[in-house]
């Protein structure tokens, strides 16, 4: 599969956590707020198709006291080339 999906077990949520014009994090409550029921998992795994979403949002998770983030190294291209494992497409 070369396109992008979705862990079974997972969640998606763009985020946004930079304002654009400055490249500064948005404010906590603001990412608070977008963030919600994530902050609220009991692990939280991030990934993105290079890895820089990834780290971001899990800096932010961090930040905002979740005290259980990883960010999934191999990215998720690397996933979807995996036809064992599983991802849903269109999440």
């Amino acid at each position: 599969m070369a396109g992008g999906g979705i862990s079974p077990a997972g969640a998606t949520s763009p985020v946004g956590s930079r304002d654009r014009k400055t490249a500064c994090y948005r404010p906590i409550p603001e990412l608070r707020a977008k963030l919600g029921g994530i902050l609220r998992a009991g692990r939280v795994i991030t990934y993105c198709s290079a890895g820089a979403a990834a780290a971001r949002i899990a800096d932010v998770l961090v930040k905002l006291g979740h005290p259980n983030v990883a960010i999934y190294n191999a990215r998720l291209m690397e996933w979807c080339a995996d036809r064992s494992v599983a991802l849903e497409v269109g999440a």
